[in-house]
């Protein structure tokens, strides 16, 4: 299975920003996203769409690398990671 990673972004504190994963599986598939905030992947609860949306960002819940988990039958396929936001400056992490 191919699985395209997210793009990086860059975000303004409390902005709104969206990921999202491309894969190909004749078999039916789910997806599931993951955070390192600095200590390994841990899942995201209820973040299982091929598009991942955060609403207000904040630099200390959304700070990290970001990649979706995709899963068949056949098994689980990793993303490549992207850090998320990807450049920090003056009003903007």
């Amino acid at each position: 299975m191919n699985v395209t990673p997210p793009a990086a972004v860059s975000v303004e504190q409390g902005a709104k920003f969206v990921v999202g994963v491309l894969f190909d599986s004749v078999l039916p598939a789910t997806v599931q996203w993951q955070r390192d905030s600095g200590s390994g992947f841990v899942d995201i609860p209820g973040a299982t769409s091929i598009i991942y949306t955060v609403n207000a960002a904040d630099p200390a819940s959304h700070s990290g690398s970001y990649r979706a988990v995709v899963t068949n039958a056949n098994g689980s396929t990793p993303s490549t990671s992207r850090r998320c936001p990807q450049r920090h400056w003056r009003g903007r992490w």
